[in-house]
Protein backbone atom coordinates (compact mmCIF):
# COMPACT_ATOMS: atom_id res chain seq x y z
CA UNK A 1 0.00 0.00 0.00
CA UNK A 2 2.87 2.36 0.88
CA UNK A 3 4.65 1.47 -2.42
CA UNK A 4 1.06 2.08 -4.12
CA UNK A 5 1.11 5.79 -2.09
CA UNK A 6 4.20 6.43 -3.15
CA UNK A 7 4.14 5.78 -6.84
CA UNK A 8 0.52 7.83 -6.69
CA UNK A 9 2.38 10.94 -5.22
CA UNK A 10 5.37 10.60 -8.18
CA UNK A 11 2.49 10.18 -11.17
CA UNK A 12 1.15 13.52 -9.63
CA UNK A 13 4.23 15.55 -9.14
CA UNK A 14 5.44 14.24 -12.39
CA UNK A 15 1.92 15.68 -14.17
CA UNK A 16 2.17 18.62 -12.24
CA UNK A 17 5.65 19.15 -13.72
CA UNK A 18 4.67 18.64 -16.94
CA UNK A 19 1.98 20.92 -16.60
CA UNK A 20 3.81 23.48 -15.71
CA UNK A 21 6.62 22.76 -18.21
CA UNK A 22 3.34 23.04 -21.04
CA UNK A 23 1.59 25.99 -19.24
CA UNK A 24 5.75 27.73 -19.60
CA UNK A 25 6.08 26.79 -23.45
CA UNK A 26 2.20 28.38 -23.53
CA UNK A 27 3.28 31.52 -22.39
CA UNK A 28 6.09 31.64 -24.02
CA UNK A 29 4.53 31.24 -26.95
CA UNK A 30 2.02 33.49 -26.41
CA UNK A 31 4.70 36.13 -25.53
CA UNK A 32 5.69 35.77 -28.98
CA UNK A 33 3.27 36.09 -30.64
CA UNK A 34 2.64 39.05 -29.51
CA UNK A 35 3.25 42.63 -31.00
CA UNK A 36 6.73 42.46 -32.44
CA UNK A 37 9.48 45.05 -31.98
CA UNK A 38 11.35 46.09 -35.19
CA UNK A 39 14.67 44.56 -35.85
CA UNK A 40 16.52 41.69 -38.00
CA UNK A 41 19.09 42.22 -40.85
CA UNK A 42 17.78 41.05 -44.82
CA UNK A 43 20.97 40.72 -46.68
CA UNK A 44 20.57 40.05 -50.49
CA UNK A 45 22.56 39.26 -53.33
CA UNK A 46 23.16 42.00 -56.45
CA UNK A 47 24.81 41.33 -59.40
CA UNK A 48 27.31 44.18 -60.39
CA UNK A 49 29.25 47.05 -59.50
CA UNK A 50 27.88 50.15 -57.49
CA UNK A 51 29.93 53.16 -58.23
CA UNK A 52 26.60 56.12 -58.36
CA UNK A 53 24.12 56.28 -55.91
CA UNK A 54 22.30 59.35 -58.47
CA UNK A 55 18.89 58.71 -59.05
CA UNK A 56 18.75 60.60 -61.64
CA UNK A 57 21.44 58.65 -63.81
CA UNK A 58 18.69 56.79 -64.74
CA UNK A 59 18.90 54.27 -67.03
CA UNK A 60 22.71 55.21 -67.13
CA UNK A 61 22.14 53.26 -63.54
CA UNK A 62 23.86 49.84 -63.22
CA UNK A 63 20.62 47.57 -61.66
CA UNK A 64 22.14 47.62 -58.69
CA UNK A 65 22.54 51.06 -58.54
CA UNK A 66 19.26 51.58 -59.67
CA UNK A 67 17.46 48.82 -56.38
CA UNK A 68 20.05 50.75 -53.90
CA UNK A 69 18.64 54.40 -55.36
CA UNK A 70 14.61 53.85 -54.97
CA UNK A 71 15.47 52.90 -51.30
CA UNK A 72 17.22 56.16 -50.59
CA UNK A 73 15.11 58.28 -52.77
CA UNK A 74 11.64 59.39 -53.07
CA UNK A 75 9.18 61.38 -55.49
CA UNK A 76 6.30 63.65 -54.55
CA UNK A 77 4.12 60.87 -56.31
CA UNK A 78 3.92 57.14 -56.37
CA UNK A 79 2.80 54.47 -58.20
CA UNK A 80 0.52 51.82 -57.23
CA UNK A 81 0.25 48.52 -58.39
CA UNK A 82 -2.79 49.23 -60.76
CA UNK A 83 -0.80 52.44 -61.79
CA UNK A 84 -3.05 54.55 -59.60
CA UNK A 85 -0.85 57.82 -58.61
CA UNK A 86 -0.92 57.98 -54.76
CA UNK A 87 0.84 61.08 -52.78
CA UNK A 88 4.19 60.32 -51.67
CA UNK A 89 6.51 63.50 -50.84
CA UNK A 90 3.05 65.26 -51.41
CA UNK A 91 -0.09 65.48 -49.38
CA UNK A 92 -2.09 66.35 -52.31
CA UNK A 93 -2.49 68.22 -55.35
CA UNK A 94 -5.41 70.71 -57.18
CA UNK A 95 -5.75 70.64 -61.08
CA UNK A 96 -6.99 73.88 -62.68
CA UNK A 97 -9.88 73.99 -64.91
CA UNK A 98 -7.50 74.60 -67.98
CA UNK A 99 -5.98 70.80 -66.75
CA UNK A 100 -2.66 72.53 -67.70
CA UNK A 101 -2.06 73.59 -63.62
CA UNK A 102 -1.15 71.53 -60.91
CA UNK A 103 -0.92 72.88 -57.41
CA UNK A 104 1.21 70.38 -55.52
CA UNK A 105 1.41 70.53 -51.55
CA UNK A 106 4.19 69.20 -49.99
CA UNK A 107 4.63 67.71 -46.38
CA UNK A 108 5.65 70.06 -43.73
CA UNK A 109 7.35 67.06 -41.84
CA UNK A 110 9.85 65.62 -44.11
CA UNK A 111 13.99 65.54 -42.96
CA UNK A 112 16.77 64.59 -45.71
CA UNK A 113 19.02 62.27 -43.89
CA UNK A 114 21.31 65.00 -42.77
CA UNK A 115 17.90 66.60 -41.00
CA UNK A 116 17.49 69.24 -43.36
CA UNK A 117 13.96 70.04 -44.12
CA UNK A 118 12.80 69.12 -47.16
CA UNK A 119 11.20 72.01 -49.17
CA UNK A 120 9.51 73.31 -52.64
CA UNK A 121 13.15 74.75 -53.28
CA UNK A 122 14.40 71.16 -53.56
CA UNK A 123 12.05 70.07 -56.46
CA UNK A 124 12.72 73.62 -58.17
CA UNK A 125 16.42 72.95 -58.07
CA UNK A 126 15.92 69.46 -59.58
CA UNK A 127 13.91 69.93 -61.90
CA UNK A 128 15.78 72.96 -62.94
CA UNK A 129 18.99 70.43 -62.93
CA UNK A 130 16.79 68.58 -65.46
CA UNK A 131 16.49 71.08 -67.88
CA UNK A 132 19.89 72.69 -67.40
CA UNK A 133 22.54 72.51 -70.43
CA UNK A 134 25.13 70.44 -67.32
CA UNK A 135 22.70 67.71 -66.72
CA UNK A 136 24.70 64.72 -67.78
CA UNK A 137 22.12 62.46 -66.45
CA UNK A 138 19.24 60.29 -68.49
CA UNK A 139 17.80 62.55 -71.67
CA UNK A 140 14.66 60.33 -71.06
CA UNK A 141 14.03 61.49 -67.57
CA UNK A 142 15.19 65.22 -68.82
CA UNK A 143 12.92 65.23 -72.22
CA UNK A 144 9.49 65.72 -70.36
CA UNK A 145 10.27 68.21 -68.20
CA UNK A 146 11.97 71.09 -71.07
CA UNK A 147 8.36 73.08 -71.55
CA UNK A 148 7.37 72.68 -67.62
CA UNK A 149 7.39 75.99 -65.43
CA UNK A 150 7.68 74.81 -61.94
CA UNK A 151 7.38 77.63 -59.84
CA UNK A 152 7.81 77.60 -55.59
CA UNK A 153 4.97 79.58 -54.07
CA UNK A 154 5.67 79.04 -50.69
CA UNK A 155 8.00 76.23 -48.67
CA UNK A 156 5.21 73.61 -49.02
CA UNK A 157 3.39 74.27 -52.30
CA UNK A 158 4.61 74.21 -55.70
CA UNK A 159 3.09 74.74 -59.04
CA UNK A 160 3.48 73.20 -62.21
CA UNK A 161 2.49 74.70 -65.73
CA UNK A 162 2.20 72.62 -68.84
CA UNK A 163 2.25 73.43 -71.87
CA UNK A 164 -1.00 71.36 -72.93
CA UNK A 165 -3.16 69.09 -71.02
CA UNK A 166 -1.22 66.09 -70.05
CA UNK A 167 -3.25 63.12 -67.68
CA UNK A 168 -0.07 61.16 -67.68
CA UNK A 169 1.48 63.74 -65.86
CA UNK A 170 1.00 62.66 -61.82
CA UNK A 171 3.61 59.54 -62.95
CA UNK A 172 6.43 62.12 -63.67
CA UNK A 173 6.02 63.76 -60.51
CA UNK A 174 7.78 60.51 -59.22
CA UNK A 175 10.77 61.52 -60.18
CA UNK A 176 13.36 61.21 -57.73
CA UNK A 177 14.09 64.49 -55.70
CA UNK A 178 17.97 65.68 -54.78
CA UNK A 179 18.99 67.67 -51.59
CA UNK A 180 19.59 71.29 -53.39
CA UNK A 181 21.36 72.27 -49.77
CA UNK A 182 23.83 69.69 -50.91
CA UNK A 183 24.42 70.05 -54.13
CA UNK A 184 23.14 73.55 -55.22
CA UNK A 185 26.72 75.14 -55.37
CA UNK A 186 28.82 71.70 -55.87
CA UNK A 187 31.49 70.85 -58.17
CA UNK A 188 32.31 68.07 -60.13
CA UNK A 189 34.29 66.53 -56.84
CA UNK A 190 31.38 67.59 -54.24
CA UNK A 191 28.88 65.59 -56.97
CA UNK A 192 31.69 62.88 -57.49
CA UNK A 193 31.53 62.55 -53.12
CA UNK A 194 27.69 63.21 -52.65
CA UNK A 195 26.67 60.32 -55.01
CA UNK A 196 28.69 57.64 -53.23
CA UNK A 197 27.81 58.87 -50.02
CA UNK A 198 24.05 60.25 -51.06
CA UNK A 199 21.54 62.17 -48.66
CA UNK A 200 18.06 61.41 -49.97
CA UNK A 201 14.52 61.22 -47.48
CA UNK A 202 13.54 57.53 -47.84
CA UNK A 203 12.83 55.00 -45.05
CA UNK A 204 16.16 53.64 -45.17
CA UNK A 205 19.44 55.27 -45.45
CA UNK A 206 23.27 54.80 -46.66
CA UNK A 207 25.01 53.52 -43.22
CA UNK A 208 28.26 51.65 -45.16
CA UNK A 209 29.69 51.26 -48.31
CA UNK A 210 32.52 49.19 -49.78
CA UNK A 211 33.22 47.24 -53.02
CA UNK A 212 31.82 44.76 -52.32
CA UNK A 213 29.10 45.15 -49.39
CA UNK A 214 26.45 47.94 -49.24
CA UNK A 215 24.83 48.51 -45.90
CA UNK A 216 20.75 50.75 -45.27
CA UNK A 217 19.77 51.17 -41.81
CA UNK A 218 16.43 52.12 -41.38
CA UNK A 219 16.12 56.59 -41.11
CA UNK A 220 14.70 57.15 -37.19
CA UNK A 221 13.43 60.23 -38.36
CA UNK A 222 11.00 59.05 -41.29
CA UNK A 223 8.11 60.98 -41.26
CA UNK A 224 7.73 61.24 -37.32
CA UNK A 225 4.33 61.42 -36.06
CA UNK A 226 2.77 60.27 -39.14
CA UNK A 227 0.00 57.94 -37.89
CA UNK A 228 0.12 56.21 -41.74
CA UNK A 229 3.65 55.99 -41.59
CA UNK A 230 5.05 52.81 -39.71
CA UNK A 231 8.88 52.81 -39.79
CA UNK A 232 9.89 49.00 -41.58
CA UNK A 233 10.59 45.44 -39.38
CA UNK A 234 13.26 45.01 -40.73
CA UNK A 235 16.14 47.20 -39.64
CA UNK A 236 19.06 46.86 -41.31
CA UNK A 237 19.32 45.53 -45.23
CA UNK A 238 22.85 44.32 -46.37
CA UNK A 239 23.28 44.14 -49.97
CA UNK A 240 26.07 41.61 -51.29
CA UNK A 241 27.93 42.67 -54.56
CA UNK A 242 29.15 39.75 -56.90
CA UNK A 243 30.07 39.87 -60.41
CA UNK A 244 27.85 37.50 -61.96
CA UNK A 245 24.75 35.41 -61.07
CA UNK A 246 26.82 32.14 -60.74
CA UNK A 247 28.96 33.51 -57.88
CA UNK A 248 25.23 35.52 -56.29
CA UNK A 249 23.33 31.69 -56.50
CA UNK A 250 26.85 29.90 -55.12
CA UNK A 251 26.43 32.44 -51.96
CA UNK A 252 22.86 31.94 -51.63
CA UNK A 253 23.29 27.89 -51.56
CA UNK A 254 25.77 28.64 -48.79
CA UNK A 255 23.53 30.75 -47.00
CA UNK A 256 25.52 33.82 -47.23
CA UNK A 257 22.46 36.16 -48.22
CA UNK A 258 19.19 35.38 -47.79
CA UNK A 259 17.34 36.46 -51.26
CA UNK A 260 18.82 36.52 -54.77
CA UNK A 261 16.38 38.51 -57.45
CA UNK A 262 16.74 37.94 -61.52
CA UNK A 263 14.76 37.34 -64.62
CA UNK A 264 14.21 34.10 -65.69
CA UNK A 265 13.42 34.62 -69.10
CA UNK A 266 16.63 36.01 -69.81
CA UNK A 267 18.42 33.33 -67.31
CA UNK A 268 16.69 29.64 -67.39
CA UNK A 269 16.16 27.79 -64.34
CA UNK A 270 18.54 28.23 -61.24
CA UNK A 271 17.86 25.38 -58.83
CA UNK A 272 16.20 26.24 -55.60
CA UNK A 273 18.79 25.66 -52.44
CA UNK A 274 16.72 23.82 -49.42
CA UNK A 275 15.43 26.13 -46.91
CA UNK A 276 14.54 28.58 -49.03
CA UNK A 277 11.30 29.98 -51.52
CA UNK A 278 10.54 30.58 -54.37
CA UNK A 279 8.05 33.93 -55.78
CA UNK A 280 7.82 35.59 -58.76
CA UNK A 281 6.19 38.73 -60.10
CA UNK A 282 5.45 40.11 -63.90
CA UNK A 283 7.72 42.87 -65.01
CA UNK A 284 6.27 45.82 -66.43
CA UNK A 285 7.68 44.97 -69.65
CA UNK A 286 6.46 42.76 -72.51
CA UNK A 287 7.43 41.11 -75.63
CA UNK A 288 5.49 41.51 -79.25
CA UNK A 289 5.90 40.56 -82.69
CA UNK A 290 5.78 43.07 -85.06
CA UNK A 291 4.37 43.53 -88.38
CA UNK A 292 5.79 45.28 -90.81
CA UNK A 293 2.52 47.20 -91.96
CA UNK A 294 3.82 48.23 -95.50
CA UNK A 295 5.14 45.04 -96.72
CA UNK A 296 2.60 43.05 -98.72
CA UNK A 297 0.96 40.92 -97.67
CA UNK A 298 0.87 42.42 -94.09
CA UNK A 299 -1.00 45.56 -95.41
CA UNK A 300 -4.33 43.21 -95.38
CA UNK A 301 -5.14 43.50 -92.50
CA UNK A 302 -6.71 39.53 -92.83
CA UNK A 303 -3.22 38.18 -93.07
CA UNK A 304 -2.10 40.23 -89.88
CA UNK A 305 -5.72 39.05 -88.00
CA UNK A 306 -4.59 35.62 -89.58
CA UNK A 307 -1.22 35.47 -87.89
CA UNK A 308 -2.85 36.79 -84.47
CA UNK A 309 -5.47 33.61 -84.68
CA UNK A 310 -2.78 31.40 -84.99
CA UNK A 311 -0.40 32.31 -82.34
CA UNK A 312 -0.74 31.14 -79.43
CA UNK A 313 0.54 33.26 -75.98
CA UNK A 314 -0.27 30.83 -73.00
CA UNK A 315 1.14 27.85 -75.40
CA UNK A 316 3.95 29.44 -76.13
CA UNK A 317 4.62 30.99 -72.70
CA UNK A 318 4.22 27.32 -71.59
CA UNK A 319 6.57 25.39 -74.24
CA UNK A 320 9.47 28.35 -75.09
CA UNK A 321 9.67 29.73 -71.47
CA UNK A 322 8.76 26.79 -69.34
CA UNK A 323 6.28 28.85 -67.65
CA UNK A 324 8.17 31.28 -66.90
CA UNK A 325 5.80 34.49 -68.19
CA UNK A 326 2.26 36.13 -68.70
CA UNK A 327 0.69 35.44 -71.30
CA UNK A 328 -1.12 39.02 -72.50
CA UNK A 329 -3.58 40.10 -75.36
CA UNK A 330 -3.10 44.01 -75.95
CA UNK A 331 -1.05 46.77 -75.32
CA UNK A 332 -2.48 47.40 -71.76
CA UNK A 333 -1.04 45.12 -69.00
CA UNK A 334 -3.76 43.93 -67.01
CA UNK A 335 -2.60 45.31 -63.80
CA UNK A 336 -3.45 48.19 -65.55
CA UNK A 337 -6.64 50.10 -63.92
CA UNK A 338 -7.52 50.70 -67.94
CA UNK A 339 -7.25 47.15 -68.90
CA UNK A 340 -10.52 45.78 -70.87
CA UNK A 341 -11.52 42.51 -69.14
CA UNK A 342 -14.72 42.05 -71.85
CA UNK A 343 -12.21 41.81 -75.27
CA UNK A 344 -12.74 39.20 -77.55
CA UNK A 345 -8.95 37.84 -77.69
CA UNK A 346 -7.66 36.24 -81.02
CA UNK A 347 -6.93 32.65 -78.90
CA UNK A 348 -9.53 30.20 -78.22
CA UNK A 349 -10.85 26.85 -79.21
CA UNK A 350 -12.00 28.01 -83.02
CA UNK A 351 -8.32 30.03 -83.14
CA UNK A 352 -6.96 28.27 -85.64
CA UNK A 353 -9.81 27.62 -87.93
CA UNK A 354 -10.60 31.24 -88.12
CA UNK A 355 -6.84 31.43 -89.50
CA UNK A 356 -7.21 28.75 -92.13
CA UNK A 357 -10.24 30.43 -93.19
CA UNK A 358 -8.73 33.92 -93.81
CA UNK A 359 -5.76 32.39 -95.48
CA UNK A 360 -7.97 30.11 -97.79
CA UNK A 361 -10.34 33.87 -98.28
CA UNK A 362 -7.23 35.60 -99.13
CA UNK A 363 -6.80 32.31 -101.81
CA UNK A 364 -3.55 31.37 -100.31
CA UNK A 365 -4.61 27.35 -100.51
CA UNK A 366 -1.95 24.28 -99.07
CA UNK A 367 0.17 22.20 -101.41
CA UNK A 368 0.84 18.85 -100.85
CA UNK A 369 3.74 19.56 -98.20
CA UNK A 370 0.67 21.50 -96.22
CA UNK A 371 2.25 25.30 -96.53
CA UNK A 372 0.73 27.81 -98.47
CA UNK A 373 1.22 28.97 -102.04
CA UNK A 374 -0.21 31.32 -104.63
CA UNK A 375 0.76 31.24 -108.17
CA UNK A 376 3.88 29.14 -107.18
CA UNK A 377 4.79 31.92 -104.24
CA UNK A 378 5.60 30.18 -101.00
CA UNK A 379 3.67 32.40 -97.85
CA UNK A 380 7.24 32.90 -96.10
CA UNK A 381 7.54 35.25 -93.94
CA UNK A 382 11.53 36.00 -92.31
CA UNK A 383 11.46 36.64 -88.46
CA UNK A 384 13.89 39.04 -86.99
CA UNK A 385 15.11 38.41 -83.45
CA UNK A 386 17.78 39.01 -80.91
CA UNK A 387 20.01 36.09 -80.59
CA UNK A 388 19.40 35.66 -77.15
CA UNK A 389 18.79 32.31 -75.98
CA UNK A 390 14.93 32.76 -74.41
CA UNK A 391 13.68 35.13 -77.53
CA UNK A 392 15.21 32.27 -79.87
CA UNK A 393 13.23 29.82 -78.39
CA UNK A 394 10.13 31.78 -78.22
CA UNK A 395 10.64 32.59 -82.14
CA UNK A 396 10.97 28.84 -82.81
CA UNK A 397 7.51 28.38 -80.98
CA UNK A 398 5.93 30.79 -83.48
CA UNK A 399 7.97 29.08 -86.25
CA UNK A 400 6.12 25.77 -85.23
CA UNK A 401 2.95 27.78 -84.70
CA UNK A 402 2.35 29.22 -87.97
CA UNK A 403 3.25 26.10 -89.42
CA UNK A 404 0.24 24.60 -88.05
CA UNK A 405 -1.97 27.00 -90.33
CA UNK A 406 0.51 26.41 -93.57
CA UNK A 407 3.12 29.71 -93.39
CA UNK A 408 6.21 29.31 -93.23
CA UNK A 409 8.77 31.12 -91.37
CA UNK A 410 12.69 31.70 -91.79
CA UNK A 411 14.26 33.05 -88.08
CA UNK A 412 16.79 35.62 -88.63
CA UNK A 413 18.98 35.92 -85.30
CA UNK A 414 20.61 39.39 -84.55
CA UNK A 415 22.63 41.04 -82.09
CA UNK A 416 21.10 43.59 -80.08
CA UNK A 417 22.42 46.29 -81.65
CA UNK A 418 21.56 45.05 -85.23
CA UNK A 419 17.88 44.33 -84.42
CA UNK A 420 17.58 47.77 -83.18
CA UNK A 421 19.15 49.61 -86.14
CA UNK A 422 16.88 47.37 -88.22
CA UNK A 423 13.64 47.89 -86.42
CA UNK A 424 14.54 51.71 -86.71
CA UNK A 425 14.90 51.24 -90.26
CA UNK A 426 11.93 49.44 -90.87
CA UNK A 427 14.37 46.84 -92.66
CA UNK A 428 11.65 43.72 -91.39
CA UNK A 429 8.85 42.17 -92.52
CA UNK A 430 8.12 40.33 -88.87
CA UNK A 431 10.07 41.03 -85.58
CA UNK A 432 10.42 39.94 -82.31
CA UNK A 433 11.19 42.23 -79.77
CA UNK A 434 10.75 43.41 -76.38
CA UNK A 435 9.31 46.85 -74.71
CA UNK A 436 10.99 47.44 -71.53
CA UNK A 437 9.79 50.00 -68.57
CA UNK A 438 6.63 50.67 -69.80
CA UNK A 439 5.65 52.87 -67.11
CA UNK A 440 2.50 52.82 -64.92
CA UNK A 441 0.16 54.87 -66.72
CA UNK A 442 -1.66 53.19 -69.85
CA UNK A 443 -0.60 56.16 -72.04
CA UNK A 444 0.98 54.30 -75.41
CA UNK A 445 0.79 57.51 -77.48
CA UNK A 446 4.49 57.28 -78.50
CA UNK A 447 4.09 53.22 -79.63
CA UNK A 448 1.07 53.62 -81.66
CA UNK A 449 0.04 57.33 -82.50
CA UNK A 450 0.93 57.74 -86.29
CA UNK A 451 2.67 60.78 -85.68
CA UNK A 452 5.31 58.15 -84.12
CA UNK A 453 5.78 56.08 -87.25
CA UNK A 454 9.41 56.93 -88.08
CA UNK A 455 10.14 56.81 -84.22
CA UNK A 456 8.77 53.62 -81.67
CA UNK A 457 6.05 53.10 -83.76
CA UNK A 458 7.75 50.67 -85.41
CA UNK A 459 4.61 48.76 -87.20
CA UNK A 460 3.75 52.14 -89.54
CA UNK A 461 0.45 52.06 -88.29
CA UNK A 462 -1.58 54.89 -88.61
CA UNK A 463 -5.38 55.41 -88.08
CA UNK A 464 -6.82 58.60 -87.53
CA UNK A 465 -9.62 56.80 -85.09
CA UNK A 466 -6.78 55.24 -83.03
CA UNK A 467 -5.06 58.45 -83.38
CA UNK A 468 -7.91 60.37 -81.45
CA UNK A 469 -8.10 58.00 -78.62
CA UNK A 470 -4.66 58.14 -77.96
CA UNK A 471 -5.15 62.07 -78.18
CA UNK A 472 -8.09 62.09 -75.84
CA UNK A 473 -6.77 59.70 -73.61
CA UNK A 474 -3.38 61.68 -72.59
CA UNK A 475 -5.66 64.98 -72.27
CA UNK A 476 -8.63 63.91 -69.95
CA UNK A 477 -8.14 63.72 -66.42
CA UNK A 478 -11.06 62.07 -65.57
CA UNK A 479 -10.26 58.79 -64.56
CA UNK A 480 -13.65 56.97 -65.71
CA UNK A 481 -13.84 58.85 -68.81
CA UNK A 482 -9.88 57.80 -69.59
CA UNK A 483 -10.39 54.05 -68.69
CA UNK A 484 -13.51 54.52 -71.39
CA UNK A 485 -11.24 55.82 -73.91
CA UNK A 486 -8.65 53.01 -73.74
CA UNK A 487 -11.24 50.50 -73.28
CA UNK A 488 -12.23 51.68 -77.27
CA UNK A 489 -8.62 51.59 -77.87
CA UNK A 490 -8.32 48.14 -77.21
CA UNK A 491 -11.25 46.99 -78.96
CA UNK A 492 -9.47 49.22 -82.07
CA UNK A 493 -6.26 48.36 -81.69
CA UNK A 494 -7.16 44.21 -81.54
CA UNK A 495 -9.67 45.01 -84.91
CA UNK A 496 -6.35 46.42 -86.76
CA UNK A 497 -3.63 43.83 -85.52
CA UNK A 498 -1.00 45.87 -86.08
CA UNK A 499 0.99 43.37 -83.67
CA UNK A 500 0.92 40.16 -81.52
CA UNK A 501 1.28 41.25 -77.47
CA UNK A 502 3.02 38.08 -76.44
CA UNK A 503 3.95 37.95 -72.73
CA UNK A 504 5.30 39.80 -69.87
CA UNK A 505 8.92 38.08 -68.85
CA UNK A 506 8.68 37.78 -64.96
CA UNK A 507 11.01 38.92 -62.26
CA UNK A 508 12.02 35.39 -60.03
CA UNK A 509 13.86 35.75 -56.61
CA UNK A 510 14.49 33.02 -54.17
CA UNK A 511 14.62 33.88 -50.10
CA UNK A 512 15.37 32.18 -47.12
CA UNK A 513 11.74 30.57 -45.54
CA UNK A 514 12.29 32.77 -42.71
CA UNK A 515 11.74 36.24 -44.44
CA UNK A 516 8.42 36.55 -45.50
CA UNK A 517 8.30 38.87 -48.75
CA UNK A 518 5.32 40.33 -49.19
CA UNK A 519 3.77 41.84 -52.55
CA UNK A 520 5.73 38.66 -54.18
CA UNK A 521 3.72 35.21 -54.39
CA UNK A 522 5.00 31.95 -55.75
CA UNK A 523 2.40 32.54 -58.53
CA UNK A 524 2.78 35.31 -60.52
CA UNK A 525 -0.72 35.71 -61.18
CA UNK A 526 -1.06 36.59 -57.28
CA UNK A 527 1.89 39.01 -57.27
CA UNK A 528 2.27 42.54 -58.31
CA UNK A 529 3.23 44.20 -61.12
CA UNK A 530 6.68 45.27 -61.03
CA UNK A 531 6.69 48.88 -63.80
CA UNK A 532 10.30 48.68 -62.63
CA UNK A 533 12.71 46.14 -61.08
CA UNK A 534 12.92 48.21 -57.65
CA UNK A 535 9.22 47.71 -57.27
CA UNK A 536 9.68 44.44 -55.72
CA UNK A 537 11.13 46.88 -52.37
CA UNK A 538 7.22 47.94 -52.54
CA UNK A 539 6.07 46.63 -49.45
CA UNK A 540 9.36 46.00 -47.99
CA UNK A 541 8.66 47.69 -44.67
CA UNK A 542 5.93 45.09 -44.00
CA UNK A 543 9.15 42.31 -44.74
CA UNK A 544 9.21 40.61 -41.62
CA UNK A 545 11.85 37.30 -39.81
CA UNK A 546 10.12 34.26 -38.88
CA UNK A 547 11.84 34.04 -35.60
CA UNK A 548 12.55 31.05 -32.72
CA UNK A 549 12.39 30.64 -29.23
CA UNK A 550 13.96 28.05 -26.90
CA UNK A 551 11.47 27.29 -24.87
CA UNK A 552 14.04 24.66 -22.67
CA UNK A 553 17.12 22.79 -23.12
CA UNK A 554 16.57 19.57 -24.76
CA UNK A 555 12.75 20.47 -25.88
CA UNK A 556 11.83 21.22 -29.40
CA UNK A 557 11.74 25.38 -30.54
CA UNK A 558 8.38 27.06 -31.10
CA UNK A 559 8.46 28.83 -33.95
CA UNK A 560 6.78 31.98 -33.37
CA UNK A 561 6.17 34.53 -36.45
CA UNK A 562 6.93 38.67 -36.01
CA UNK A 563 4.05 39.76 -38.06
CA UNK A 564 3.85 42.97 -39.73
CA UNK A 565 3.01 46.03 -37.46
Amino acid sequence: MARRIRWQIGAALLCGGLILLLLGHLALSTAAQGDPSAGGTYREALVGQVLDFNPLRGIQQTPAEADLSALLFEGLTRVETTGVVAPDLAIRWTLSDSQTTYTVTLRPDVLWHDGAPFTSADVVWTTDWLKSAEFNGDPGLAAPWQSIAVTALDPHTIRFDLPTPFAPFLTQLALPILPSHLLRDAGPSQWAAWSQNPVGTGVYRLSALTTTEVELTVNSAYRVGDEQTALPNLQTLVFRLYPNLDEAHLALRRGAVDALAYNLTQLGELPLPAGYTQVQAPLGDYTVLTFNLREAPLDDVRMRQAISYAVNQPALVDTALAGHGVALTTPILPSSWAWADDLTPYVDDASHSRANALLDDLNWPRDASGFRRKAGQLLRFTLITSDAPDRIAVARAIETQLATVGISTTIQPLSTTSLQQQLNNREFTLALHGWANLGSDPDVYELWHSSQVGEANFAGLEDPELDELLVRGRQTSDLESRRALYHDFQVRWLRLAPSVILYQPLLEQQTRSAIQVLGLSPQASQSEVLYRHSDRFRRLTNWYQVTTIQVLPNLRRNPSIQRPR
